[in-house]
């Protein structure tokens, strides 16, 4: 898929989470939280999940260009001030009882707040009462899953849903996907270090655990944020898996890959 291509289908993603449609009456946000996380970690599937339950705000990538280039689109706004957004995203998606939640990749934050310092994403980061980790135990499968996605431009069903052409099938590539595990490697060490400048302990959630067990690990997550559940607020996830033979042939591919580069 071209660059292009790709970009009007994020676009297309974003205009639908950002629509009014979407917005909640307006509420006092009393608690905040952000899922902190990396591509193809997870944190789609643990947003959507959260989103469902009704009392865990409505955590999307508020962050990302697309979904700020979308709200600017929506308000007829020219001029974004970062408080005004922020200000604004809180007012539409807290849920009755107070709760707002975000999710973001750190470069995506850093970008947002226009300062590559360490410092600053510390002290905006320290605003919120909970971060969530969400991470993969399986960091091939993760890595494949990135090159794929990369290519495809499809980075959740939401994507391949709205993809109107039918998408490139990857050939494997063994330099791409061992560039995308250094990648996603370091993007966890970078968190990690935010974590430890911050003192502060981020409640973990790996993906393996939410796929398979995604009540008892949504039931977890809310219970240490201090929400309250009951057992009529979980549904099946709009988010389907993408993964399929063509993950299992590049897996064997990329050991190969690295046996042969070692």
């Amino acid at each position: 898929m071209e660059l292009a291509q790709k970009v009007e289908l994020r676009q297309k993603v974003a205009a639908h989470h950002m629509d009014d449609s979407r917005n909640l009456p307006a509420t006092k946000t009393i608690k905040r939280y952000l899922i902190c996380s990396s591509e193809r970690s997870g944190s789609t599937l643990l947003a959507d999940l959260l989103d469902q339950t009704g009392k865990a705000g409505r955590p999307l990538e508020y962050f990302n260009p697309v979904y700020i280039e979308a709200y600017c689109i929506n308000t007829k706004t020219i001029e974004l001030h970062r408080n005004t957004y922020w200000l604004a995203l809180q007012e539409m998606r807290t849920t009755p009882n107070g709760v707002f939640g975000v999710k973001a990749h750190l470069p995506q934050i850093i970008e947002w707040l226009g300062e590559d310092s360490l410092e600053e994403t510390v002290r905006f980061l320290a605003g919120f009462d909970h971060l969530i980790f969400i991470r993969r135990r399986d960091k091939i499968g993760q890595a494949i899953s990135f090159y794929r996605a990369s290519v495809t431009g499809h980075w959740s069903s939401q994507h391949t849903k709205l993809d109107l052409q039918t998408a490139k099938v990857p050939v494997f590539d063994g330099l791409r996907i061992s560039s995308a595990y250094r990648y996603l490697m370091n993007a966890e060490e970078n968190w990690r270090k935010v974590f430890s400048k911050l003192n502060r302990q981020p409640i973990e959630i790996d993906y393996e655990d939410l796929a398979s067990e995604p009540r008892q690990t949504i039931l977890r997550v809310l219970n240490a944020i201090g929400i309250e559940s009951g057992s009529d607020e979980f549904s099946t996830s709009t988010i389907s898996r993408q993964g399929d033979g063509l993950n299992d042939k590049f897996r064997a591919d990329f050991l190969d890959y690295m046996r042969s580069h070692s």
